[in-house]
Formats: C-alpha cells, sequence, structure tokens
C-alpha cells in the first residue's frame, strides 16, 4: 500500500508540475500580453490623437466647405437671377414699346382720364334720362283737353252704373189667397154629406141639402176663378216694370264698361275718381315738361358724345363703344403704368446684384474645388486612422483578454505550488514509511517469516497430505498450493482445502511469534466443510494440541466433536 501510494503521490506530484509548468507558460504570455497591450495602447493614443486633429481639421474644412458652397450657391442664384431679371426687363420693355403704340400723343394724364370719364358718364346719365322718358311716354298716353272732358263723363257714368247696381230690387207682387173658396167648398161637401144620410130617411130634405151642395159647391169655384184672374194681372204688370229696370241698369253697365275702357287706355284704375283725373291731367303737364327736358337732354348728350368722341380719336386701336373704349383705355393706361413700375423695379433689383465675373477672372479651379479635394485626402486618412485605430483597439482587447487571466493564473500557480509542496511533504513521509517498512520486513523476513514457513509445511503435511504437494506462504501472508509442479492460489481451492489451510496459518503463527508460551486458540467450528478423514485428521491434531496449549474448540455439529 505504501509504494501503491507512493506511485500515486508520485504520479500527482508530475501532474501539478506539469500544470506549474503550463500556469508557467500562461503567465509568461499574459504578462508579455500586458506589455503589448501597453505598446497598443500607446500607439491607439497616437492615432486617436493624430485622427482628433485631423478631425478637427477636417471640420474647419467642412465648416469653410459650406461656406464656399453657400457662397457658390449665392453667386449662381445671383446669375441666375440676373439672368431672369434680363429676360425680364427685355420682355417688360417689348410689353411697355407694344402699350406705348396706342398713345402717340402721349400718355393721358389721370385729370384728363377723369374729365373723359366724367364726360362719358354725364352722357350715360342723360342719354338715360331721355330712354327712360321715351319708355315712360309709351307706357302711359297723356290726354288731350277733349280726351280729359270725356274722361269726367265716364267718371261719371261709372258713377251712376254703380248707384243704380247698389239699388235693392224691386219687391215682388203680393197676391191674397182668401179662405172662402175652401170655406164654401168644404161647405158643400157638408151639404153633401146630410144630404146623402136625409136620403135613407127623409127625401125632401136630402134633396134640398144636395142642391144647397151644388150652389156651394158653384159658388165656390166661381170666387176661386176671380181670385186668380186678379193675381194674373198684378204678376203681369211686376213682370212689365222688371224688365224696364233690367233695360236701364244694362245700359248704365254699358256705359260703366265704356268708362273702365277709357280709364284703362290712360293707365287709370276702374274706381278711379275725379282727383285721380287731376291727377293725370298734372302728370300730363310733368310729362310735357319732361319732354322738353328730355329733348335739352338728348342735345347735351349728343355734344358731350362728340367730344369724348373727340378725346377717344387721339388714341389707337380702342374699341366703337365710347364705354368699351374709355375702359380699354383706362385697362391700357394702367397696363402701361404697372409695366413701367416693374420695369423700374426689376431694373433697380438687377443694379444690387453683383456683377457676374468675367472670363479673364474666372479661376482655373474654383476654392470650393480645391477645398473639396482637399477634404476627401483628409477623409481618407481619417478612414486610415479610424481602420488602424480600430486594428490596435481589437489587439488590445485580445491582450487584455488573456492579460485579465494573469491573476488567477497567479493564483493557480499558488495553489499549485502548496499542492507540490504537499505532495512532496507527503512523498517524503511515503519514502520514510517505506524505509521503514523495508526494514521491518526484512526483520520479519528474517525473524518470523521462516518459522512461519517451516511451521506451517510442518502442520501442513500432516493435515493436507496427498491433496498439495507444498505450501507456500509470501511477505503479505498469503498462501498458494503447488500442484504439479504449479503454484496456485487459495481462491482456486476448494472451501475444505482453504479452511484447513487457514488453520495451518494460524498454528504457524501461533508457534513462530510465541514459541516459549503459546497462547490461547479460539477456533469456531473452523471444520464445517470437511469431510469425515479430513475431519479425523484434524480433530486428532488438535487432540496432541491440547496437551501442550490451550484450545477453546467451538462447534455446532455432533460430527464435528472431538468427543468420541
Amino acid at each position: 500500500r505504501t509504494t501503491k501510494k507512493q506511485q500515486n503521490g508520485q504520479k500527482q506530484l508530475d501532474l501539478a508540475e506539469r500544470e506549474l509548468r503550463r500556469i508557467e507558460e500562461e503567465i509568461e504570455a499574459a504578462r508579455a500580453a500586458l506589455g503589448e497591450e501597453a505598446n497598443e495602447a500607446r500607439e491607439a493614443a497616437i492615432v486617436e490623437k493624430e485622427l482628433a486633429a485631423l478631425g478637427e481639421r477636417l471640420g474647419g474644412m467642412r465648416k469653410r466647405r459650406n461656406e464656399l458652397e453657400k457662397a457658390d450657391a449665392l453667386a449662381a442664384a445671383n446669375q441666375s437671377r440676373r439672368k431672369e431679371l434680363e429676360t425680364e426687363c427685355h420682355r417688360l420693355s417689348e410689353t411697355l414699346s407694344e402699350l406705348g403704340k396706342g398713345f402717340p400723343n402721349g400718355l393721358p394724364s389721370d385729370a384728363e382720364t377723369k374729365r373723359l370719364e366724367d364726360n362719358a358718364r354725364e352722357c350715360r346719365r342723360l342719354l338715360d334720362e331721355v330712354n327712360a322718358y321715351q319708355e315712360k311716354r309709351e307706357e302711359i298716353p297723356l290726354p288731350t283737353a277733349a280726351e280729359m272732358a270725356a274722361l269726367r263723363n265716364a267718371v261719371n257714368d261709372r258713377k251712376m252704373a254703380e248707384e243704380a247696381s247698389d239699388l235693392p230690387p224691386p219687391p215682388p207682387i203680393q197676391t191674397e189667397k182668401t179662405k172662402r173658396p175652401l170655406i164654401l167648398g168644404c161647405c158643400a161637401a157638408a151639404a153633401a154629406a146630410v144630404g146623402v144620410v136625409l136620403f135613407f130617411l127623409s127625401v125632401i130634405p136630402a134633396v134640398i141639402a144636395l142642391l144647397l151642395a151644388v150652389g156651394l159647391a158653384v159658388a165656390a169655384y166661381l170666387l176661386a176663378r176671380g181670385e186668380a184672374a186678379a193675381a194674373d194681372a198684378k204678376a203681369h204688370a211686376a213682370k212689365k216694370a222688371s224688365e224696364e229696370a233690367e233695360a236701364r241698369l244694362a245700359a248704365l253697365r254699358t256705359a260703366a264698361e265704356a268708362a273702365r275702357d277709357l280709364l284703362a287706355s290712360f293707365g287709370l284704375a276702374a274706381d278711379a275718381d275725379v282727383q285721380e283725373l287731376y291727377a293725370l291731367q298734372e302728370r300730363a303737364f310733368a310729362a310735357r315738361h319732361a319732354e322738353k327736358a328730355a329733348t335739352d337732354a338728348k342735345a347735351g348728350a349728343d355734344a358731350l358724345q362728340a367730344e369724348v368722341a373727340a378725346a377717344l380719336a387721339l388714341y389707337r386701336g380702342l374699341p366703337e363703344d365710347t364705354t368699351a373704349a374709355i375702359a380699354t383705355l383706362r385697362e391700357r393706361l394702367a397696363r402701361y403704368r404697372a409695366t413701367e413700375d416693374a420695369l423700374s423695379a426689376k431694373r433697380r433689383e438687377l443694379s444690387l446684384l453683383p456683377a457676374a465675373p468675367t472670363a479673364e477672372g474666372a479661376a482655373p479651379i474654383s476654392p470650393t474645388e480645391a477645398l473639396k479635394a482637399e477634404i476627401e485626402v483628409g477623409e481618407e486618412r481619417a478612414r486610415q486612422l479610424t481602420a488602424a485605430l480600430a486594428v490596435h483597439n481589437q489587439k488590445r482587447a485580445e491582450r487584455r483578454t488573456v492579460a485579465e487571466g494573469l491573476y488567477p493564473l497567479l493564483d493557480r500557480r499558488e495553489e499549485l505550488l502548496a499542492e507540490i509542496r504537499d505532495y512532496e511533504a507527503r512523498l517524503l513521509t511515503l519514502d520514510r514509511t517505506a524505509a521503514f517498512l523495508e526494514e521491518a520486513g526484512a526483520a520479519y523476513e528474517e525473524r518470523y517469516l521462516g518459522g512461519i514457513r517451516r511451521h506451517i509445511g510442518r502442520y501442513a503435511r500432516r493435515l493436507l497430505s496427498g491433496a498439495t504437494e507444498d505450501v507456500q506462504i509470501d511477505l503479505d501472508l498469503q498462501l498458494s498450493f503447488l500442484q504439479g509442479g504449479e503454484a496456485h492460489g487459495a481462491y482456486y481451492q476448494s472451501t475444505g482445502l482453504r479452511a484447513i489451510a487457514d488453520v495451518c496459518l494460524r498454528l504457524a503463527l501461533t508457534d513462530a511469534l510465541y514459541p516459549e508460551t503459546p497462547p490461547p486458540l479460539v477456533l469456531d467450528d473452523p471444520f464445517t466443510a470437511l469431510d469425515e478423514k479430513n475431519l479425523d485428521t484434524a480433530l486428532a491434531l488438535l487432540r496432541e494440541l491440547c496437551e501442550e496449549r490451550q484450545i477453546l474448540y467451538l462447534t455446532c455439529h455432533p460430527s464435528r466433536s472431538t468427543v468420541s
């Protein structure tokens, strides 16, 4: 076991030393990486400083480029604006020249234009008055003195017709119908009834009654005829009077219709009275006055129209209509002045713009282009520096990653050194232990092992005679059996043979260790696997040994008992 521990300890020591060497190499690599990382940091700082200076320089150059581009853009815009203004001025000049052809005698002043418009407006007003008078005269005819007398008669006739129409109709003729014919008829009927009744009683009274009834009936008839003739005469007289009244009323209505037509012909209502006739007469007087005023207005309008036409004849290209001509003149004058003002403004703006550079003063390469080329070179250098800085930073990161493992490696090295010291101490102890064990083994072999081998051979020959040729024992007291010239271990033997060998070994140990006073021996049923022959041999040996030592033999099988 000590040797095996030595081997394992040496193996672990070798592994720890190999691991220590690997850790040492990694520590050296980490320290080298730490130095390289510092170098890369210095290189990166130099690149960053150069890149910052280049960026600041590029920022100023870009700012200057922007200013130059703005100036170039402004100059281009000014040149474009100048061209636009020159084109616009040329166009306005042509327009102004074209408009000036309409004013061969010069532009009219505002006073002249206003006077011309006032005259045209007054002319239109006078013409409107004349037209209004003509329209009014055509719509409402004016009566003469005879027509006024006829109108007064018509008004009187209309009034008479209205008064006649307002009279109530004549009442109907009343014919009085008396009850005398009816009374006489009733009496005749009563007398006839009495005569019929008396006819069955007495003939004479009956005849008298019937004659009386006939007389009464004739009287009633005659009386009724008289009343009807009187009523017919009254009705005929009433009808004749009504017809005469209707004829008079129809004549009045005809006169009223004629009066209404006459009134309507002069624009009067059908119910016009004398006051309206007076008003019509006054309108006739006013119309005659208006006619005179219209004649005067027509003369004034003709004079103004002639004056306006003479004034408009000074200009060209105007319409024939006076109103349209004045409007066109006003529009042309406004356009001419607006064009003139626009041309002045454009020329003033053109004068304020900087002059265009001449071909002699133009540089072969503009400052903007030169600055752009310089900026491109600087940007290319900045890209190179950025790429270099990225490489340095990547290397720094790689070296930093390696260097960050330095302190864990140092800790691991201390741990390995501690393990190596521990392994060395343990190996030193094992070496000393092995030396002591070798000395003890030599002493054990010299002092005890020979006796053990001698005694076990004696007991084996006594108990194992015929089962094996010889029994051998090594330093670890492991038994081997020699059979057929070959040594076999105990695990190849039968259970009984191994049990006898164990008893022989125990007896040999007690004999070798305690040659003078053997100690008591305790056997706990060791012969359970023996057959009868070997059991008898073993029990006989125990009986012999009991004479010289104390043996405690324990068994639970009567067949294994030492008592016969």
